[in-house]
């Protein structure tokens, strides 16, 4: 707490550099150092079909790497994974799994012993028809059930996780946004040719754990952010905590206001000025959602906020930034 050094160390990982990325890190407050490690294997070391990567939690004390273990989910496979420490000490390990390996068919959650690392608390949710097919038209809707019905695999695509939350009475909350950036190419008369990159930052996802390591709910805040060639600068949210409110903050059109159904229609954000507005969704304990303009449009102000930029510095007051061509803005708002 004074800032000084306690202690340091090197270590070499299990698995080369090549094949292994440190995908999550984590301390204890005795100083433990929790690494989360996504190692991809080589051709020759697995089937042809097989999914190519596997976690890793690594354990690291003051004298060098304590633990490798590796995080299984029986007969399914870890798509997104977050861990986080429990109140009392064990781990928390929460996020997206896949029965085919690829598309994310439901979420789990588990606890770790802190002393040896075995699983103490295990669930698995699989995601719901209803809660897919969310705010999707008549058409997709049974676009979807039809191939239910083949027997095909349904599921989420392109979902990251942005938080873990730990609660109080040993409960989680977890939260993913979909992000979903590509390229394309087209090309003249001429022959000339023109790339863009399209950055689409869409739903949020809640996923509710209870003390007992259960998934009581999982509920989904629609929101559709589209732009191009930017690198998504204004796109994406951010969070503030304030009791049990989950405050989510993010440019939508203006006219997204009040719209609290994940079944009802949203209109797209652009970066237009004068339909573009900071709205905040507010969920509480049970998942439900208000949805209002915090800064409402201006384009005379010439100002677009930028969500990712934005910080939460106490349990009241967070910080909002602003850019214009000219100037940069900050402003300091009191959660009541």
């Amino acid at each position: 707490d004074n800032f000084n050094k306690q202690w340091g160390t090197r270590i070499t990982l299990p698995s080369t550099k090549k094949l292994t990325s440190i995908y999550s890190m984590t301390v204890s407050d005795e100083g433990t150092v929790y690494l989360l490690t996504e190692v991809y294997r080589g051709k020759k070391k697995r089937e042809r079909k097989e999914r190519n990567y596997e976690f890793y939690l690594i354990v690291v004390s003051a004298d060098g790497i304590e633990s490798k273990e590796k995080l299984k989910l029986k007969e399914n496979y870890i798509n997104d994974v977050k861990l986080n420490i429990a109140p009392n000490g064990d781990l928390m390990c929460g996020g997206l799994y896949s029965i085919d390996g690829y598309i994310s068919s439901g979420t789990f959650y588990m606890t770790l012993d802190a002393e040896n690392y075995s699983i103490k608390e295990y669930s698995l949710k699989e995601f719901s028809m209803e809660f897919l097919t969310e705010g999707m038209s008549d058409r997709q809707t049974s676009k979807a059930k039809r191939k239910k019905d083949k027997g095909k695999d349904l599921g989420l695509t392109h979902v990251r996780f942005r938080d873990f939350i730990a609660k109080e009475d040993g409960g989680a909350v977890l939260i993913g946004e979909y992000v979903y950036i590509y390229t394309t190419t087209t090309t003249n008369s001429s022959g000339g040719t023109t790339t863009t990159t399209h950055y689409r930052y869409n739903n949020i996802y809640v996923i509710n754990v209870n003390a007992d390591g259960e998934i009581e709910w999982a509920k989904k805040i629609p929101k559709y952010q589209y732009s191009t060639n930017d690198g998504g600068f204004y796109s994406g949210f951010f969070l503030v905590v304030k009791g049990d409110k989950l405050n989510f903050i993010f440019n939508d059109h203006a006219e997204n206001a009040g719209l609290n159904d994940a079944s009802e229609k949203i209109m797209s954000y652009t970066r237009k000025l004068k339909t573009s507005a900071l709205m905040v969704a507010s969920m509480d304990s049970d998942g439900d959602y208000t949805r209002e303009i915090l800064v409402a449009p201006d384009k005379k102000a010439n100002i677009r906020l930028r969500p990712k930029s934005c910080e939460q510095i106490s349990e009241d007051e967070f910080i909002l930034f602003g850019i214009s061509k000219k100037f940069n803005q900050f402003a300091r708002v009191t959660v009541k």
